[in-house]
């Protein structure tokens, strides 16, 4: 048995340990990396918490679908007042035509129906490209994130930012794209007192929605980007320079083609040129019906009351005492004379006015283009 030599391969016991160290190295790399996820875990999920915590409620779309705004109106259903600020007739999804969703989802958010509630890569974006500039030049909300930021607050921070986003998601899993994308554009403000796409077309153009052509919806989209500065009633060159761009980005997302962007580009900007704010045929019966309202119902009755109140007076005869009352007093005017002018202005008065009135009307200095029917305060200068 001494002598006996089985066949069988007889392998070194040094092969098992070939790489020993080295295996054991990675084996305790990735126990301590285990180990090091379980703090960063805890506190990721406290840092989580504690914005959870301040994420309010979801905000019910079906109350903001109702119609908030309150308005005056005369016996026969002239509008005379109300509406302005917070102005809001609510249009369902199926009533707001396709130009104009397409349009203003151009504008703000062409990922709308891939994201849920936000989107990551617009976001980094926009924080490398208003890192580079040095400011804000771009946005990278979604329009579910500027719905949740109405509920949230305005401010600029990236606190709100965060709570935001929770907020957003939340929006997204309650209720459809086609629910939010229908407030978002019942709610946006527009410039001008339009509170809403169809305060909008009216403000600007006299039109309903349907009646609204590929280029007006595009400027209305534009407009979303800053309203005060974009308003084409002040600043018609910019308001058209943004339509451009909406319309280029329609361009891209194949929504048109470039023959037609060039078309609507084409088309002159007509504005109406009467629109006064709605309180022009009884003025001082309007403001005193808003006064009322303000103290029986509170003082956001205007914005968010949804009341309206009827004035027991006659548009055209309301008109026609005006004129007479207007007749009387340049009557009067006449006979008196010129008396001189109501106050003389001061040596070097004349060019902090002329910066304040550029601000205020969003011209340059020196330079101005007026809007028929719009009512200004100036001073004469020179005769």
């Amino acid at each position: 048995m001494r002598g006996y030599r089985t066949s069988r391969p007889q392998v070194a016991l040094t092969n098992r340990r070939r790489g020993g160290w080295a295996l054991a190295c990675v084996r305790a790399l990735i126990v301590i990396a285990l180990w090091a996820t379980i703090p960063v875990g805890i506190a990721a999920t406290v840092f989580l918490s504690s914005y959870l915590e301040r994420v309010p409620p979801t905000p019910d779309l079906e109350l903001m679908r109702s119609p908030h705004a309150s308005e005056i109106v005369t016996t026969d259903g002239t509008r005379v007042g109300g509406l302005i600020r917070g102005r809001r007739p609510h249009v369902p999804h199926e009533a707001i035509p396709a130009r104009v969703k397409f349009a203003f989802l151009a504008a703000e958010d062409d990922a709308f129906f891939e994201h849920e509630g936000f989107d990551p890569i617009a976001i980094a974006r926009a924080f490398l490209r208003n890192r580079a500039a040095g400011r804000v030049v771009e946005g990278g909300s979604t329009l579910t994130q500027q719905l949740a930021k109405s509920v949230v607050s305005n401010e600029e921070s990236y606190d709100r930012k965060i709570v935001e986003l929770f907020l957003a998601r939340r929006i997204e899993a309650r209720y459809s794209k086609s629910e939010i994308l229908e407030v978002y554009l019942n709610q946006i403000y527009l410039g001008a007192g339009a509170q809403g796409v169809a305060a909008a077309a009216e403000i600007y153009f006299d039109k309903t929605l349907p009646e609204l052509t590929w280029a007006e919806s595009a400027l209305l989209a534009g407009i979303t980007n800053s309203p005060t500065a974009l308003n084409p009633f002040r600043n018609p060159d910019r308001a058209l320079k943004r339509r451009r761009l909406i319309l280029r980005r329609m361009v891209t997302l194949g929504v048109m083609s470039q023959d037609e962007a060039d078309a609507h580009t084409r088309e002159p900007l007509t504005l109406r040129d009467d629109w006064d704010g709605d309180e022009d045929t009884a003025p001082y019966a309007s403001v005193e019906a808003r006064e009322l309202l303000k103290q029986m119902y509170g003082d956001d009755a205007m914005e968010t009351g949804g009341y309206q109140a009827t004035l027991s007076l006659s548009p055209t005869l309301q008109d026609h005492a005006r004129a007479s009352v207007a007749r009387g007093l340049r009557a009067v005017d006449r006979r008196q004379g010129y008396r001189g002018p109501l106050a003389h202005v001061a040596e070097g008065y004349w060019e902090p006015f002329e910066r304040r009135a550029a601000k205020v009307y969003g011209t340059k200095e020196g330079s101005w283009s007026p809007v028929p029917m719009r009512p200004y305060v100036g001073l004469v200068r020179d005769v």
